[in-house]
């Protein structure tokens, strides 16, 4: 927390809070007396203090092992409301208007800056004597917990903190709108989990319209469509934002200057899509000293992080070669990680105990042949931690830096082909699309193999006989399907890189087209026009 606050703010916040909640309940069975007010003042001002300490400290890429100030790297995005003609406005703004958003929903893409975005407005929440109590959920631990309600989730993370704390004086909170639920990444919920998490949400928001409740998710219709919630997406950097943000990292200094003169001559324009993404933009000056150009390709983007995250320096000691753990070579350690990749992505599993770590390790080290004896699974996680930090710890528990490596590593498995059931592995990301990039950077680095390992096979189930056969998986193969007819789509437009496999088929097996069809209208597929304005019979070109 910074010198600005102290302890001061905290206890008043919490002095307001005590009163307001032990208001609501002064004249019923559970009214409270002046020794539990001052134990309730008490460990408030803990909690609240607790939240400044734990959300203004941040881990990135370029900060490894030594966590920094949020408030030291963040920079301000700007917000837009209303889809594309909507106003746009800086967070800054937003805050000024908290009374009329009070139920929203920040949307973004991966690496915008969303959880940062969430950790300054609750840090803003925990130091700021406006009443409310302030309380930070991300949303993945709700994988591992099975809570009955949301309400146990918000009672259970204050009385970690105030024993005294009762479920009346959390219901007297809420009933003034004195409670800030601060919701991250929906989209890291398990597919099977989102429904009943977004029920918590539609019926927090029905039934205490006072409070605030802040959520934030990748685009996805599950989340965008609960009644309520107004969203608000976040928007690119701007230039000027992108210089901003690379002159507050703790990088060589020569380096930093370098890059942000490259920016402003014609880097920011010519590499938007990566530039204007704080993720992106980070990996890029961290890539920036080796490469001196930013592939337009993001699986080779994501290659080229990783070789100069694995060989490299630290990036805040120029020349200084960090140490690594294990004794596996770059090949090897992705070979290792690319199956630790898969395990997570298909068990829907990110977040991890020290145990459940160690097993999981073990486990894609003997499926890859390498040794697994403790002194390589331990060498092998701190690898993962400090040489290439794609791993973070978050308190007692281990999860990914960033969803974007755990996605390319999954595309660099499917493209490897490591004896993996890649059309398992396939479907799984078809379910998940269009909120990942597996499926996209699979078929940027292995185009063939991704048509005849996996949407020819897509295919063949959705002939007569192949529906048949899945007719007790129809929803799956709804995914399946929305994904590749996005595919077909693309590769009937790609007349200059050689004729595709897929449409090759579709044009010898108009049976497959009216399987399609079939299929489409029987799952209202709103994609099915797309398939049949392609013109199938048109030759593509032959060139390689």
């Amino acid at each position: 927390m910074s010198d600005d606050f102290g302890g001061s703010v905290e206890d008043e916040v919490s002095k307001s809070i005590v009163a307001a909640a032990i208001s609501g309940i002064k004249h019923t069975a559970n009214a409270v007396g002046d020794a539990v007010a001052i134990k309730l003042e008490s460990g408030l001002g803990e909690y609240l203090r607790s939240i400044s300490t734990h959300y203004d400290s941040v881990k990135t890429i370029l900060h490894r092992t030594t966590p920094v100030p949020l408030r030291s790297v963040y920079v301000e995005t700007t917000l837009k409301h209303g889809g594309s003609s909507g106003e746009t406005l800086s967070v800054s703004g937003f805050l000024d208007s908290k009374n009329d958003n009070r139920q929203v929903l920040f949307t973004g893409s991966a690496g915008t800056g969303k959880s940062m975005l969430m950790r300054h407005l609750v840090l803003r929440a925990a130091e700021t004597n406006d009443g409310s109590l302030p309380v930070f959920v991300e949303l993945r631990d709700l994988n591992q917990e099975s809570p009955a309600t949301f309400l146990a989730v918000i009672f259970d993370a204050i009385r970690d903190f105030v024993p005294q704390f009762s479920d009346a004086l959390l219901k007297s909170l809420l009933s003034q709108g004195r409670v800030s639920l601060f919701l991250d990444g929906f989209d890291e919920v398990y597919d099977h989990r989102q429904s009943w998490v977004k029920m918590q949400i539609t019926r927090f928001v029905k039934q205490y319209p006072d409070c605030s409740i802040f959520v934030s998710s990748r685009p996805d219709d599950q989340i965008v469509s609960t009644p309520g919630l107004s969203t608000y997406e976040v928007q690119a950097l701007n230039l000027e934002s992108a210089a901003s943000l690379v002159q507050k990292l703790s990088y060589d200094a020569g380096v930093a200057e370098r890059f942000v003169r490259a920016l402003r001559d014609e880097l920011f324009e010519t590499r938007y899509e990566f530039a204007s993404n704080p993720l992106l933009l980070t990996i890029m000056l961290l890539t920036f000293e080796e490469y001196e150009q930013v592939p337009e390709k993001l699986h080779v983007f994501f290659k080229h992080a990783f070789e100069t995250l694995f060989l490299k320096h630290d990036a805040r000691k120029f020349g200084y070669k960090r140490q690594r753990f294990s004794a596996l070579s770059i090949d090897d350690f992705s070979e290792a990680f690319q199956v630790f990749c898969v395990i997570s992505y298909t068990r829907g599993k990110l977040r991890f105990s020290l145990s459940d770590l160690q097993r999981q390790v073990r486990e894609c080290l003997g499926y890859c042949e390498f040794s697994s004896d403790e002194e390589t699974i331990d060498g092998f996680i701190q690898d993962c931690l400090k040489t290439v930090c794609v791993l973070k710890q978050d308190g007692l528990s281990y999860t990914f830096t960033h969803r974007s490596f755990l996605e390319y590593f999954v595309a660099l498995a499917l493209a490897s082909n490591n004896n993996l059931d890649i059309v398992a592995v396939a479907d799984h990301a078809a379910i998940r699309a269009p909120k990942d990039n597996v499926l996209p950077m699979y078929a940027d680095m292995d185009k063939t193999g991704f048509e005849r390992n996996w949407v020819l096979e897509v295919m063949r189930r959705l002939r007569p006989e192949g529906i048949q056969e899945n007719e007790r998986s129809g929803s799956h193969l709804h995914h399946a399907l929305s994904a590749l007819i996005s595919f077909v789509r693309l590769v009937s437009e790609d007349h200059g890189k050689g004729r595709s496999i897929v449409v090759s088929e579709i044009s010898e097996h108009r049976g497959t087209i009216e399987s399609l069809k079939f299929i489409g209208e029987f799952y209202e597929v709103t994609e099915l026009q797309q398939i049949k304005a392609l013109r199938f019979n048109s030759p593509l070109s032959q060139t390689s």
